[in-house]
């Protein structure tokens, strides 16, 4: 039992402590199976419901398709998890399976928070809403027991008490928390590592939601470099939501830094990249403790004479730009290092200029963080944003340049903070310029594509490109906001012929569809993620990209033979490590080769200039 708890003699406060609880899992996804796995583990009755009824058919027979979920794990849970289809609305669900979803008393919510692309980008609330009416039926069937309700999808801050907001009546007591998903497909970290925040309305609340979850982080890691996580505790339910937006803003900015710094550094004869590694090697983080020379960040509002004031420590201060944007700091650090000569021969320097002026962007970012929370009316502490901020064991570090950041997280989340902002009349600058840098990677690619073949005479018209690689990220099969995808839909408006290999993506592929009898599907008909064109809305619906299998791109006669002018390798997947397969892909004659990963690295300058062009090079 937990120190100071409200009610200690709250029936739902003695079944939490006795796992004599009934959970359900709305939404069996990326976050809501691992969750429903982690819950029967420490001993919590398991229900698991979802719309898809395939997805539930296979989970019943132990067949796994997320990749973070083994069939092991599966099978592990067997019997101790009840995996229930419902349909969108829940009205047209059995009654059976309605009765059993009513004896839950706590329900976690796992649904997809997506984007809504028209006029403006803004969040897709229907699935949170669709929840909630799941659980207002539910309270209509059974109303005699207290309730809690934990929300595990990202959204901006507000949205949870709005949309979770049940009439007095509904529930003898319903008791409703945030505590955002921080699962991290093909991380190093598991899931026990990770620090768990948790923001309710609520003291009753919040604790109840703690006394759910700290059971799931009782397991160790085996791993001696590693500490199990804990809860952390963030105050409310606005600030829980605010740190999971701001975390990925964070790294949204970081990334798309280190993507100016890609696209600007031929300018100046350098590369990037042993610069880039050289500024992560030094473990570079978001650190404020004397940010703001020991006073509260949270007592400053964004201020341009403040911010040019911070730089008063160094030897040699440097006054920010009129503009203090993502690409004017990038260009900024190659012009401080840049000598008389043409191109920058210190990379010491460079790598100390990127270092200054990171630093300065986290001030940014920062300042502008502590302005949105300051709009919140008192809803959101700055304090406890940025120590949840910290509590994350990864994503503020320096990034990678890469094709653009994909997935779920960090694409999405940044623009439901920008949303809450423009409501309380506020703005993120920072990261709406990031999302508009990430947004353009996909263009900045198909222009590395023409530049390679234009030599050969090529043009994208009539060009035959092979894409390496299609999920967002290394050895998972996940293709939630790919750049590969946006990349494919440009290549394909231009005219190209464009084949794909992704030997990760195929092979979870047939996982994925074996049970609906449909061994010969391919990643057919994809869309671009905006409003459609209606000149072009024939040609976005009606193409096949085809899918080239790994085996065939070893052997060099049979590339050869399919007749690719480009090859882009866009997903860094391990079998695209192999170093007899990358000698076959650049021995391939009248193949040229675009990296956007710095893999392919050989040692011939030769082959490196006329066949091999790399992002950032």
């Amino acid at each position: 039992m937990l120190a100071g708890f409200p009610f200690t003699e709250s029936s739902l406060s003695r079944r939490i402590d006795d796992k004599d609880v009934v959970v359900c899992i709305i939404g069996l996804g990326y976050v809501g199976l691992p969750i429903a796995i982690r819950m029967s583990r420490a001993g919590y009755q398991t229900i698991g419901i979802d719309v898809n009824v395939t997805h539930i058919a296979a989970l019943k027979s132990g067949d796994s398709i997320i990749d973070s979920v083994s069939k092991e794990d599966l099978a592990s849970a067997n019997g101790k998890i009840r995996f229930l289809a419902i349909d969108e609305t829940f009205s047209q669900t059995p009654v059976p399976i309605k009765s059993e979803i009513a004896a839950a008393e706590v329900f976690v919510v796992c649904v997809p928070t997506p984007l809504r692309y028209g006029k403006e980008v803004s969040p897709k609330e229907d699935y949170l809403e669709n929840s909630a009416e799941i659980i207002r039926h539910i309270g209509a069937i059974e109303e005699k027991r207290h309730r809690l309700v934990v929300v595990e999808s990202t959204t901006y801050p507000g949205c949870t008490e709005r949309i979770f907001d049940f009439p007095n009546g509904l529930f003898s007591g319903v008791y409703v928390a945030y505590s955002p998903e921080r699962i991290n497909p093909g991380g190093k970290y598991a899931f026990e590592e990770i620090n768990k925040v948790v923001g309710a309305g609520s003291d009753t609340a919040r604790e109840l939601a703690k006394k759910l979850y700290a059971p799931l982080f009782e397991t160790r890691s085996n791993r001696a470099e590693h500490k199990p996580g804990k809860l952390i505790d963030v105050g409310s339910t606005d600030a829980a939501e605010a740190v999971k937006c701001a975390e990925n803003g964070f790294r949204l900015m970081s990334i798309s830094f280190a993507n100016e710094l890609a696209r600007l550094s031929p300018r100046y004869g350098v590369n990037i990249w042993p610069v880039i590694r050289q500024v992560r090697a030094t473990g570079k983080r978001v650190n404020l403790p004397d940010m703001l020379d020991g006073q509260p960040i949270s007592t400053h509002v964004f201020n341009p004479q403040v911010m040019d004031g911070l730089t008063k420590d160094w030897d040699e201060p440097t006054r920010l730009p009129h503009h203090r944007t993502i690409s004017s700091l990038a260009n900024l650090c190659f012009q401080d290092a840049l000598s008389d000569a043409q191109q920058i021969t210190d990379v010491d320097a460079l790598v100390e200029t990127v270092i200054r002026y990171y630093d300065i962007l986290s001030r940014i970012f920062m300042y502008e963080l502590s302005y949105f929370c300051r709009a919140c009316n008192g809803k959101v502490s700055f304090q406890r944003v940025y120590e949840g901020m910290l509590s994350k064991p990864f994503g503020l570090d320096f990034c990678e340049p890469g094709p653009g950041a994909g997935g779920h997280c960090i694409p999405v989340d940044p623009v439901y903070l920008v949303h809450q902002a423009r409501k309380n009349g506020t703005k993120l600058g920072l990261i709406e310029e990031a999302y508009a840098i990430n947004e353009r990677m996909p263009i900045y690619v198909t222009r590395m594509v023409s530049y390679a073949i234009a030599p050969y005479t090529k043009v994208l018209k009539v060009a035959r490109v092979l894409v390496l690689g299609v999920t967002y990220k290394p050895n998972i099969a996940d293709l939630r906001e790919s750049k590969a995808l946006d990349l494919m839909n440009l290549l394909v408006a231009s005219g190209a012929h464009v084949h794909y290999c992704d030997p990760v993506f195929s092979r979870r592929q047939k996982e994925l569809f074996r049970r609906a009898d449909d061994h010969t599907r391919r990643l057919v008909s994809l869309r671009k993620r905006t409003r459609p064109n209606p000149k072009n809305a024939e040609l976005q619906e009606n193409y096949v990209l085809e899918e080239v299998s790994y085996g065939e791109l070893s052997d060099r006669k049979k590339i050869e033979e399919m007749g690719f002018d480009c090859a882009v390798l866009i997903t860094d997947h391990d079998e695209f490590k192999d170093e007899q397969f990358q000698a076959e892909l650049l021995g391939t004659r009248n193949l040229v080769v675009v990296d956007t990963r710095n893999l392919l690295n050989p040692d011939d300058e030769a082959l490196f200039k006329t066949k091999l062009h790399v992002w950032g090079r």
